[in-house]
């Protein structure tokens, strides 16, 4: 017994030198900080490290967006810009009619470990892209290592979103020749699809509530551990198609459920 009590002491002993052996590297860089970044090795940030951003900008029709902890939004408003909460080295510029936001690739390839008792809680940096009202993007290209991905009212006619570890949501949306992805996390579109359309989630469920009738898509259903439906019918893995199928939906889930529901016109 007086074994296992020392056992414990030391260990108790061991995080408290750990503690404070991070807290002074923090107050030592005059760090506020809320976190570790492990790009490789542990890089202490905090509020030094980080700063507001709102600034509007030239037109663009195409996104190019790839970071590796941030919670992104994008949707429609009054004119062309970014906002949020993000790191000193974040790359933002409007090269020709792209819009290019990212950051070194060790960052992208990174994840935080939240430590509470540090302050200031800013795991995740938020960025919030905003284009006109009535705008058709060309192109979406969207890589997240870990965060939540929001889009409303979003027209493009090709998308290529992928997120490592989190959510993806969107409403209101139309895409054409759309392929999302999430390694762990859920998706769930609400809108229109045209083209070829491809949805695939790691761990996680797929919900699709779609304009049109089943008969407007061939459809491919893969499940591992999981169920399918379609507008509330179990469905079996393999492909089905409509009469005259003018769209392509790709679904694939290998720990969690797809459930496709048709609203019609």
């Amino acid at each position: 017994m007086k074994r296992n009590r020392n056992k414990v002491l030391l260990i108790a002993l061991c995080l408290v030198l750990i503690g404070g052996a991070i807290s002074f590297t923090a107050w030592a860089m005059g760090a506020n900080t809320s976190g570790l970044y492990w790009d490789g090795g542990f890089r202490v940030h905090g509020s030094g490290n980080w700063h507001e951003l709102n600034e509007s900008l030239d037109s663009f029709s195409h996104v190019d967006i790839r970071v590796g902890v941030y919670n992104v939004s994008i949707q429609t408003g009054n004119d062309y810009r970014i906002s949020g909460y993000v790191r000193n080295d974040l790359r933002v510029s409007v090269d020709g009619d792209t819009l290019i936001v990212s950051e070194p690739t060790g960052r992208r390839r990174g994840f935080n470990i939240n430590f509470g008792f540090f302050g200031r809680n800013s795991d995740n940096g938020a960025l919030t892209i905003t284009v006109p009202t009535n705008t058709v993007l060309g192109s979406l290209l969207l890589e997240l290592g870990v965060g939540q991905l929001n889009l409303r009212d979003i027209e493009a006619l090709s998308a290529d979103i992928s997120n490592g570890v989190g959510d993806i949501r969107t409403s209101g949306v139309t895409l054409a020749d759309a392929q999302i992805s999430s390694g762990v996390g859920n998706i769930h579109l609400d809108g229109t699809l045209q083209g070829n359309n491809e949805f695939s989630s790691g761990t996680g469920n797929v919900n699709l509530t779609l304009t049109g009738y089943q008969s407007d898509f061939s459809i491919n259903f893969q499940t591992g551990v999981g169920n399918s439906s379609m507008d509330g019918a179990a469905q079996r893995g393999g492909s089905r198609s409509g009469q005259h199928p003018s769209g392509h939906l790709d679904i694939s889930s290998g720990v969690g459920n797809i459930r496709v529901t048709f609203r019609g016109d």
